[in-house]
């Protein structure tokens, strides 16, 4: 095409008119498009640009482009059975490297999904695919160049949220917020997730990146991961598409003392709430993990009970206060590693055995409550401050938390059940995120009291 044309204005208009004939195809590839006569939207919006464009270089005329309209297209909105489609993730990625070849990196992710789309040249890839595991798609990736971009948008929320959703009231979090995945779906809470980079690969907390990944990727990696907050626009993209389906938002993050998420939300808060003019509500937590996990989990009951928004904001406050979460540190390789101790005092601190006990104070900062020279002494320790906690007030649900250690983390529990006279409301492996700062092997505890 580039001989027949000796301008991009002598080319343009010859694009858009394939841009048109590819768009009208697209109601052919996707059954579900072709079911409804409609042509994919993604699609449709770069014709309008290329329209756009077209218009202004035909007369040059700001002002007259700025009338230019399209026929409006009717909207055809279908409620959609989940049940037909078998990949839940929409997922990409940007691969960097030297010496890329498609067909190898088609073998290495043959089998996790569909819709498969790879473009780019030997030195960048952009990589597109409908998947139900987007950890293992990355993994798979890591070893053959640079992950410089990761998207993993779950296709399944997007359409509860649009046909199914149950309450007029939006629940958001973070990945920080330790919940087993089943309550999260029941009860429809979204997250955004916290990024985690090895070097120079990004992975989302949680979504692509899963607590077997991460502890093996620590193990191998000489560079020790960082991580990076939700920014503004995360927080914007999101509230923008839950104030088109609900009728307000409460978003409830881990600690402001930990992490600048909380900031993000607020900013991103104001500037959408004034914008749809809907309630939306970022709430300091000032808790983190599984306790941050117990009030998100309170807050959404309370949702399913027909909670107003302004009842439910002042009440968190309440079950803020009545939370905490007691971490017992096996060692303290992650601090030292994590600059937050000294090597110097990292190794003397593992030469006498030490094993701390982490809490959080009443304005969200970590402190050290106690330690111990062994794992089971620091257990007894929260054994017995939880024993002198119940003496006053009733336990609402409790929540046992471990780093990659399972077999522990069920003995811990027994005999914290002996303690309370009743079984931990759910046992879960912490997110990465959170496994980075405590290190392989922590145990937590976290309790929500009455």
């Amino acid at each position: 095409m580039k001989d027949r044309f000796t301008s991009f204005v002598q080319l343009l208009p010859e694009s858009l008119k394939r841009a048109r004939a590819s768009l009208k195809h697209t109601q052919d590839t996707l059954e579900i498009l072709k079911r409804n006569r409609v042509v994919d939207a993604g699609a449709q919006g770069i014709v309008c640009f290329l329209e756009g464009v077209t218009e202004f270089l035909r007369d040059r005329n700001l002002k007259k482009l700025l009338r230019f309209k399209r026929p409006a297209v009717e909207e055809h909105i279908e409620v959609l059975d989940l049940d037909e489609y078998n990949y839940t993730y929409c997922t990409e990625t940007i691969l960097e490297g030297a010496g890329l070849e498609k067909e190898r990196i088609r073998k290495a992710i043959s089998g996790l999904g569909d819709s498969l789309v790879i473009a780019g040249f030997d030195k960048k890839m952009r990589i597109h695919i409908h998947t139900n595991s987007p950890a293992k798609f990355f993994h798979c990736l890591k070893d053959l160049g640079v992950l410089k971009y990761q998207k993993a948008d779950n296709m399944a929320w997007q359409s509860r949220a649009a046909f199914h959703r149950k309450w007029d009231i939006a629940l958001v979090t973070d990945s920080d917020c330790d919940l087993p995945e089943e309550i999260m779906e029941n009860f429809q809470i979204y997250f955004l997730p916290i990024s985690i980079f090895f070097g120079e690969n990004h992975y989302l907390d949680k979504i692509t990146i899963t607590p077997n990944n991460f502890y093996e990727m620590l193990n191998e990696s000489e560079l020790y991961p960082t991580t990076s907050q939700p920014n503004v626009k995360d927080f914007q993209n999101l509230y923008a598409f839950l104030c088109s389906h609900y009728n307000s938002i409460i978003s409830i993050h881990l600690s402001k003392e930990l992490s600048g998420t909380w900031k993000s939300s607020q900013v991103a808060a104001q500037q959408v709430s004034r914008e749809y003019g809907k309630k939306i509500s970022a709430i300091n937590s000032r808790q983190l993990s599984g306790s941050l996990g117990l009030i998100v989990y309170r807050a959404a009951l309370a949702v399913e009970a027909g909670y107003s928004h302004q009842r439910l904001f002042e009440e968190i406050d309440g079950w803020i206060k009545q939370s905490e979460i007691l971490v017992s540190v096996k060692n303290f390789d992650s601090m030292v590693r994590g600059g937050r101790v000294s090597p110097m005092k990292g190794r003397i601190a593992n030469w006498l055995n030490l094993k701390p006990i982490i809490s959080l104070d009443g304005n969200g900062k970590s402190v050290l409550l106690e330690k111990a020279f062994s794992q089971k002494g620091n257990v007894q320790k929260v054994l017995r401050r939880i024993n002198k906690a119940v003496s006053k007030k009733k336990v609402w649900k409790y929540s046992v938390l471990h780093a990659h250690d399972p077999a522990a983390a069920k003995l811990y529990a027994k005999q914290l059940e002996i303690q309370l006279g009743k079984p931990a409301d759910f046992i879960i492996d912490i997110s990465p995120v959170v496994g980075l700062s405590a290190g392989l092997g922590a145990l937590a505890v976290s309790i929500m009291y009455e």
